[in-house]
């Protein structure tokens, strides 16, 4: 409905700095976490209000960060919400992942992770208002990455990880059904490993036909695909290389294409971002489209897509910039801009996770160098134009 779409909140949560998303020893020490939201079903031409939510990943005691979105763009600091569970604390970006603050389509439920309790936590949401309704075991350890489609909610455990020293333990994916006032039923034999230990496993993602998970490894650089039957069981992997090396996020345009930004190990302006096509039927295989398409800048490691798919925007968190792409109707990217300058965030500013309003109109970044989420305007060409975000976050950068 129209109605729900104008008013449902965008999900953007803190994550680290330059050295958690692209290396293993993280150099700043913070309270972040990583996750942004899914695209809605399609553009609204009329502005609306809404919300964006927040997670501090605190080891003693994790909590959500609303703030409510007026109708330009700009956003108020309204409340915190207590997740009941713990995060993990740490460093920088100790998560290192993508999709760890999910909202479900319909805007009525809030997940996240609580990666140093190994749980995850269910809100229900009105407006900037959260209510908690569950807490669950995660199946496995450090879980860092949610997805959802229609009732099916699945989770990446990333696999006994210690904040900042790596993954000691192999990493899985477990499902559950969510029921109808928030509660988790683990779905019998939906574990399934990632392709081996220390994999650096950062997101997992349903397709948008909810037929197939996608989960980036950024140790290995490898792309894994999952097929899912009918009671929303996982199969065993499909194993494939990425197109470039560091995949971190996936995002996707239209029902067909995924779009992979690449950090290159944080090596300086060598970040990229890759098409690919979505092969059809359960277990789909990526097919590479346009492969590591540079940004001309650092660290590009979350991704957005608007949610007409006609758009795609990665956050450089080496440079401060925004890299904007156009996605054809085949999958092909290219640049907005010439430069990779789409949007400027400022200055030290290390923008992270970043993510696009239900209506497409707007664009958020985590800014953790200042404590800040930066806002933008989307025009009708995909250029993006500064608006009044929001400070008071943690410092990380």
């Amino acid at each position: 409905m129209k109605l729900t779409q104008l008013l449902a909140p965008v999900a953007l949560a803190l994550a680290g700095t330059l050295a958690a998303c692209n290396s293993d020893t993280p150099t700043a020490p913070g309270d972040p976490a990583g996750a942004s939201a899914p695209s809605g079903d399609a553009r609204e031409p009329a502005d609306g209000p809404g919300a964006v939510f927040a997670m501090t990943n605190a080891a003693v005691g994790n909590e959500v960060l609303a703030y409510a979105r007026a109708a330009d763009g700009s956003l108020t600091f309204r409340a915190r919400y207590a997740t009941g569970g713990r995060g993990s604390g740490g460093r920088v970006d100790p998560l290192q992942s993508s999709k760890s603050l999910l909202l479900s389509n319909d805007g009525r439920l809030l997940f996240a992770v609580n990666a140093g309790s190994n749980e995850i936590s269910v809100f229900r949401v009105r407006g900037t208002d959260l209510t908690l309704v569950e807490r669950a075991a995660s199946g496995g350890q450090y879980p860092n990455s949610l997805t959802l489609h229609q009732d099916v909610l699945y989770v990446l455990n990333n696999g006994g990880q210690v904040a900042d020293r790596g993954n000691t333990g192999l990493g899985s994916i477990t499902g559950f059904v969510v029921r109808r006032r928030g509660g988790l039923a683990a779905i019998p034999g939906s574990t399934r490993a990632v392709s081996g230990p220390d994999a650096g496993a950062s997101q997992v993602a349903f397709t948008p036909d909810g037929r197939t998970l996608v989960v980036t490894e950024r140790r290995t650089d490898r792309l894994l695909t999952y097929a899912v039957d009918r009671d929303g069981r996982a199969g065993e992997p499909r194993v494939q290389a990425s197109s470039g090396a560091t995949p971190f996020a996936v995002g996707f345009a239209g029902r067909s294409t995924a779009v992979v930004p690449e950090a290159f190990g944080a090596a300086p302006n060598a970040a990229a971002v890759s098409s690919y096509e979505l092969t059809r039927g359960r277990g789909a295989a990526l097919r590479p489209v346009t492969p590591s398409l540079r940004t001309g800048h650092s660290a590009a490691c979350w991704i957005a897509v608007t949610p007409d798919g006609r758009f795609a925007y990665t956050t450089n968190a080496g440079s401060s910039v925004v890299t904007g792409f156009s996605v054809a109707r085949d999958g092909a990217l290219a640049l907005l801009n010439a430069d990779g300058r789409t949007g400027l965030t400022g200055t030290g500013t290390t923008p992270l996770d970043v993510a696009v309003s239900r209506d497409g109109n707007f664009l958020y970044t985590l800014n953790t160098g200042t404590g800040t989420v930066g806002a933008f305007r989307i025009a009708a060409d995909g250029a993006l134009t500064p608006v009044e975000g929001a400070g008071g976050l943690p410092v990380t950068g």
